[in-house]
């Protein structure tokens, strides 16, 4: 007989040991595909599972060749599945794996998102004690379920970028001052150091902005004593546009409310089923790109501007819709309801439209500028001064001029009679005899400040001054929410932009300085030494911006450890709480009307 020699398999231990490392490297690929799926159904804001009791995940059949959960198993057990046809080893472990090492239960799912999140809060942790210093940002907000919800974010500078991040939403019990700070101080306890904390953005309501009982003073005073309150910059030039169209504000223009309020109504009848729908189909049957209009809000920021925008750009197609419901609807009030909106498209309305949507797009796109994540104080300050730089430009005779030329030419358009023609006519009315018009008898008693009743049409005098007054209230209330409340710290930070006329200014910067406890005499003697350092340098390589002055700093901080302190707290110092806003936008998405019942788990 002959003897067959086979190759030697090694030891007994040595294929133990093999099989081990197989068996070890087969696990983790099986989790790390789920933790993957899990983390792309997050990335996309879809749910986990289905809502409710439609959710019901079917048993596997070993012999079939595909796998399949069942048509209401939910995302995750329909891409496992997906995963899993395309797949051997992850095939092989969903039919013949232990049935309790499969981790698809919800719990186990809940589990490995909460780890995935804490190995994310854990990297931003580490990044903001690298950083040194930081801010807290914070807004609130409801629910579906009118749950009130906190989200918290941090802002920091690492790496030599500002860095803005989310860290959680959490669920609130209580709206105190005393809950909202306790919250916040929870989720960062133990993680980071407070006394690094520079900065608190909010976005001005009285329970968080107060000075003596608010979230900014509790969180001062007990954990946090160099975090200065700062209002959200976008949450302020809201409150400017607010307070100029506002009809209970004191400082609001009647034309711009008249104009705003009409188009809300236009919104509110357009976004009629029928309506919209037709809408919607002479613009396609155009060949236009499809415009929806937006409701006006005063917790919307700049919706006035997106309002205006669509309004004047689809204005003769909204004056046919108009026309059309009249001519052809069978319902008699939509009809009546139409026909009152067509009667307010006057000249008057027409030529306030067009000016208000050149006035208010300003403000649109300061307001979109600012919400930009690697914006610093200094460039915020700046965006601000180029949007009244912009508003005075607007306040001229040629720029009115323009206005007025373009509502006659959408007048002449819609067969309306010229403004001028317009004008002349309520002259030529006005020299009728008029019957005389009696003081109203409740008011003798009274002092009347305003006319008692308002002219529909004006000449271009009275249309340049009504427009005037629109633009200086805006510049108004820009000045005192912005530059009169932050005088002091916006002085100061610009001592340390390069490019500013006050550059390296000793008194601004050590009253900056101040406010965070530097070491005054330490910091003029360092900033006497700068001044001689960028005297010898070329203008081509002396920093432009106050990042690249810190980015340059840092390189020789050890000659500038002052100037490199206020630096970075300078570029660290919150400008918006526009992260916060884009999580609730997240948050409508992920908890909706189907899943509301799942809580905030």
């Amino acid at each position: 007989m002959k003897h067959i020699t086979q190759p030697s398999k090694g030891s007994v231990i040595s294929q133990i040991s093999k099989e081990h490392a197989m068996l070890i490297k087969e696990n983790r690929h099986y989790l790390v595909t789920l933790c993957e799926i899990l983390l792309t159904i997050a990335q996309q804001n879809i749910g986990v599972r289905e809502s409710g009791s439609l959710f019901r995940a079917s048993a596997i059949d070993i012999e079939s060749e595909s796998i399949d959960y069942g048509p209401h198993s939910g995302n995750f057990l329909s891409l496992l599945a997906l995963v899993g046809n395309h797949d051997e080893g992850i095939a092989r472990r969903i039919r013949l794996g232990p049935g309790n090492a499969k981790y698809t239960h919800h719990s186990v799912q809940n589990a490995l998102l909460d780890i995935m999140a804490d190995e994310v809060k854990n990297k931003i942790f580490e990044e903001m004690q690298a950083a040194e210093y930081f801010a807290i940002l914070a807004d609130e907000t409801k629910d579906l379920s009118k749950k009130e919800q906190l989200s918290i974010a941090v802002l920091y500078l690492y790496d030599g970028n500002i860095h803005e991040e989310f860290l959680c939403i959490e669920e609130l019990e209580t709206l105190d001052a005393e809950g909202l700070s306790s919250k916040i101080i929870n989720v960062m306890k133990d993680r980071v150091n407070f006394q690094n904390c520079i900065g608190q953005a909010y976005d001005g309501a009285s329970v968080v902005s107060g000075k003596h009982a608010g979230v900014n003073a509790i969180i001062k005073d007990r954990v946090a004593p160099l975090a200065n309150y700062i209002h959200c910059f976008n949450h302020r030039l809201n409150l400017v546009l607010v307070d100029v169209i506002n009809n209970s504000s004191a400082t609001s223009i009647q034309c711009v409310r008249d104009c705003l309020s009409l188009l809300q109504k236009l919104y509110v009848f357009v976004s009629c089923s029928n309506i919209h729908t037709k809408w919607i189909k002479m613009q396609t049957d155009r060949g236009l790109i499809v415009m929806e209009l937006k409701q006006i809000s005063n917790t919307r920021w700049a919706c006035q501007a997106s309002m205006l925008r669509t309004v004047c750009k689809r204005f003769m197609l909204l004056y046919e819709l108009l026309s059309d419901v009249i001519e052809n609807d069978s319902n008699s009030d939509r009809v009546i309801e139409a026909r009152g909106l067509l009667y307010q498209f006057s000249p008057d309305f027409i030529k306030t439209l067009f000016s208000l949507r050149h006035i208010f797009e300003f403000t649109k796109n300061t307001s979109d500028l600012l919400q930009s994540p690697e914006l610093d104080y200094s460039d915020a300050l700046e965006l601000l001064e180029v949007l009244q730089e912009r508003l005075n430009d607007c306040r001229t005779d040629t720029t009115m001029q323009n206005l007025w030329s373009q509502a006659a030419n959408v007048c002449h358009d819609l067969g309306m009679h010229d403004l001028e023609e317009s004008c002349d006519m309520q002259r030529e009315t006005e020299r009728r005899p008029q019957r005389a018009k009696q003081f109203p008898s409740y008011l003798k008693n009274f002092i009347v400040d305003c006319p008692v009743q308002r002219e529909k049409l004006q000449n271009r005098g009275d249309f340049r001054r009504e427009m005037f007054s629109v633009i200086d209230r805006l510049k108004k209330e820009i000045e005192r929410r912005f530059f009169n409340d932050i005088k002091i710290i916006m002085l100061d930070i610009k001592a340390l932009v390069p490019e500013s006329t006050t550059f390296l200014k000793t008194e601004d910067i050590v009253a900056f300085g101040r406010l965070y406890r530097s070491k005054s005499q330490d910091l003029k003697i360092e900033l006497e030494n700068m001044r001689r350092v960028f005297a010898r340098k070329l203008d081509a390589s002396k920093p432009k911006t106050l990042l690249q002055l810190q980015q340059y700093i840092s390189r020789v901080a050890d000659a500038f450890y002052e100037m490199n302190r206020l630096t970075k707290i300078a570029c660290t110092l919150p400008v918006s709480t526009c992260v916060c806003e884009r999580s609730f936008s997240t948050l409508r998405i992920v908890k909706n009307y189907m899943r509301n019942d799942h809580g905030s788990e």
